[in-house]
């Protein structure tokens, strides 16, 4: 069995978020009429519940990481 350090983990994770958004960015590339973009940014954003939307979960990924910072000694 092979165990995989947290840092493995996070960089196979962030690999297949780079891959999704990159997948995002292509169907965006052509032409995009306004109902295809809309819904590109209501996935992204929902603006029913905001908390569900990718922006958001960004948002937390971002706060954790400050968090987990902040508790970390300067200096070290």
């Amino acid at each position: 069995m092979v165990t995989r350090t947290r840092l493995e983990r996070v960089r196979a994770s962030a690999g297949i978020v780079k891959l999704a958004v990159q997948q995002i960015e292509d169907e965006l590339g052509g032409p995009v009429d306004a109902e295809v973009l809309a819904g590109t940014l209501r996935e992204l954003f929902d603006e029913a519940f905001p908390q569900d939307g990718v922006f958001s979960s960004l948002n937390q990924l971002l706060t954790r990481a400050s968090r987990g910072l902040a508790e970390y000694p300067r200096g070290r």
